[in-house]
């Protein structure tokens, strides 16, 4: 019995190895990160504190910064897909206020090449009652931090902070 345990680990591991770990990688493991940025298509531009960004409107209502999330640890891929749906919490802070915070129960994942996880099209919004299109003017100048917390379907959490300058 131990025998084919010792063999089943080295299989696990030599598939691993044999260049078909991008897909491996993207079924999760026990140390999950995330991380904020920019770009297109498998592009990805990380953000850094004290970064200068503006506003979009927001799926879920109002406006706020688009962000791209890279992962790793997430599971992004199942058997059959190289995509999976990753909850993702959006929260802003605003002076030391919470401004606004939104669950997106459907994000989507995908699972890069690499190995790494991308979701797009995330919007880390601002309360939508306060700043409507015409007091849109009062974000300017301000700096706002954008807390992403990523959650996978088997339980695993990473999160990311980052303060930004709002530039309109």
């Amino acid at each position: 019995m131990g025998e084919i345990v010792v063999a089943l680990i080295l299989l696990a591991c030599s598939d691993k190895d044999t260049g078909d770990s991008a897909a491996f990688d993207c079924m999760g493991n026990d140390a999950p990160t995330i991380e904020l940025g920019t770009g297109v298509e498998e592009e990805f531009a990380p953000l850094e504190n004290g970064a200068v960004v503006g506003l979009t409107p927001a799926p879920q209502g109002g406006f706020g910064v688009p962000v791209r999330v890279r992962t790793t640890g997430l599971r992004v891929a199942d058997d059959t897909q190289d995509k999976a749906i990753v909850e993702a919490q959006l929260d802003t802070v605003l002076d030391g206020t919470l401004s606004a915070s939104f669950l997106n129960e459907e994000s989507i994942a995908y699972c890069q090449s690499n190995g790494t996880g991308l979701m797009d099209g995330l919007v880390v919004g601002f309360d939508e009652e306060e700043y409507t299109q015409q007091t849109l003017v009062l974000l300017d100048g301000q700096t706002a931090t954008l807390t992403v917390i990523a959650y996978d379907s088997d339980g695993r959490q990473a999160e990311a902070s980052i303060d930004v300058l709002i530039q309109l």
